[in-house]
């Protein structure tokens, strides 16, 4: 990035990376022009933001071991060989902390978040000095909002919420988490109105508060509706559990995320990560390519065009260990004939090759093709899904991304059995588990991927339609608490502390 005065808006974690990377392109620059950095941060949070706060409630924990933990941008990019010593990870930051809680730390642990805030301070501070010992770039730090930004004829200005101005060539923002209103939603309007002249309140501001004690002990004994069930609803139970509150989940699946397996390729991340099968490189890059052409964009529906491969990638992962080599090699050929990227030459609707690849997967089941490990304790195996399989009601991923997809009248028992098989499946591991293996295989392994897809996309409703459809489905796999987390919203549910 070229700049004579840049304005940051945010010092939470991208903010330290950010900083991070363009540190290590000027010091490989070797450039000692004088410039300007302007960071505006309304919390004083530095570095760790109000996602990692240092004054989160320790039961609040990461999502991810501490193993997994990168700290920046090395070893992608990489400090000068006299400065390597601050391209630590976490690991290595904990191990030179002077606390012990912190010092005991190890890589299979889930870390509080404050305690990813620390570090992340640290990181910053680091990274400060760098900037002030080897560049000639002035840093300057203002605990203050923005409220505005103007374009000018040749810079942008900036308005600060004391009425401070300030000029600049280039602005980025880092501000993190969207903090919503009472109004920024179509949900949030229709609430607003609903509970007038009521004795209910809505609360739409909790995580911005989710560091205040003071805020959540005015919640006791209450009843409390939570609309989503994501991972940030488990923050929200964390800090209302302790308040004997009852809480009414609402969302379209009423799943938690699944918990989070444990890790068994940090040993040799290189070898055991999944290499990618049909949602390849080259697939997404010709995609990307389409749907940045103005010409074709109302073709393309993410559903018909991307799921298909997605599908097919999880299938290929999960069903390898539940067919004999010829079979799963048979069927692998056949999903690459029928899913191969160069046909995105020529078509964009692949319902008719997704329709096929479940037909295939069908007539397995009719046929008893699979193995007898798939028909042990496998969720997925019982006799109430293989009946809705047979009689096409639904297709496999239909019960991978939903696996109560089925289950109307006896819901909430099912669920705590299925809670209670997750849990099993995650402390068996992401290599040992076959479903675990599949959830982390495509959406973690292959993430990069839908990054590279999404970036700089001009497709606008693809890209919703992506966050509608697909990335709530990422989430709920892949992207899940700890599995001690998922133990206690079980507990809650048997205690019917939660009711559904």
């Amino acid at each position: 990035m070229k700049f004579k005065n840049l304005n940051i808006i945010g010092c939470g974690p991208n903010a330290v990376y950010a900083l991070e990377i363009l540190l290590k392109k000027i010091l490989k620059l070797k450039t000692k022009e004088k410039r300007k950095i302007r960071i505006f941060e309304e919390t004083g949070l530095l570095g760790c933001g109000k996602t990692h706060s240092k004054k989160l409630n320790k039961n609040i924990l990461l999502n991810r071991v501490a193993g997994q933990i990168s700290l920046g941008s090395y070893p992608f990019i990489k400090f000068p060989k006299n400065l390597r010593k601050f391209d630590y990870n976490f690991m290595e930051w904990k191990n030179n902390n002077k606390v012990k809680k912190i010092k005991n730390l190890i890589s299979t642990d889930w870390p509080s978040r404050y305690i990813f805030g620390l570090s992340l301070e640290d990181k910053l501070y680091d990274i400060l000095k760098i900037y002030s010992k080897y560049t000639n770039i002035q840093i300057e730090i203002y605990i203050e909002k923005v409220t505005s930004i103007k374009k000018l004829k040749k810079n942008y200005e900036i308005i600060t919420s004391k009425g401070k101005k300030f000029q600049g060539d280039k602005f980025l923002v880092v501000s993190g988490n969207y903090i919503p209103s009472n109004h920024s939603s179509k949900l949030s309007k229709k609430i607003s109105k609903l509970i007038v002249n009521t004795n209910c309140s809505f609360e739409y501001n909790f995580l911005k508060n989710l560091d205040n004690r003071n805020y959540w002990d005015k919640f006791k004994k209450r009843n409390i509706v939570i609309y989503g069930t994501g991972v940030s609803s488990l923050d929200v139970i964390t800090m209302l559990n302790k308040n004997y509150n009852k809480i009414f989940p609402c969302s379209r699946t009423f799943l938690f995320p699944f918990a989070r397996p444990l890790n068994q390729k940090l040993l040799n991340p290189q070898k055991y990560e999944h290499k990618e099968i049909i949602f390849n490189k080259k697939f997404v890059n010709s995609l990307k390519k389409k749907i940045n052409q103005k010409k074709i964009q109302s073709n393309i529906n993410i559903e018909n065009t991307l799921l298909p491969f997605l599908k097919a990638e999880f299938y290929l992962i999960y069903f390898e260990k539940f067919m004999k080599k010829k079979k799963f090699s048979d069927f692998r050929k056949f999903i690459k004939k029928e899913l191969d990227f160069k046909k995105i030459d020529n078509k964009l609707d692949f319902t008719q090759e997704d329709n096929l690849i479940d037909d295939y997967l069908r007539n397995m089941l009719i046929e008893n093709s699979f193995n007898r490990k798939f028909y042990f304790k496998n969720w997925f195996s019982r006799k109430k899904n293989i009946k809705d399989l047979i009689n096409k009601k639904f297709v496999f991923f239909d019960f991978f991304s939903n696996p109560l997809v089925n289950e109307n009248n006896n819901f909430l028992n099912e669920y705590i059995k299925f809670l209670n098989w997750d849990i099993n499946e995650a402390k068996k591991g992401n290599l040992s588990s076959p479903f675990k293996k599949a959830c982390d295989g495509l959406w973690r392994d292959l993430r990069p991927h839908l990054t590279n897809l999404f970036d700089d996309c001009s497709h606008d409703k693809m890209y919703k339609n992506f966050i509608k459809k697909i990335l709530p489905i990422h989430n709920r796999l892949a992207d899940g608490p700890s599995v001690k987390m998922i133990i206690k919203i079980k507990k809650l549910i048997k205690k019917k502390n939660y009711k559904f």
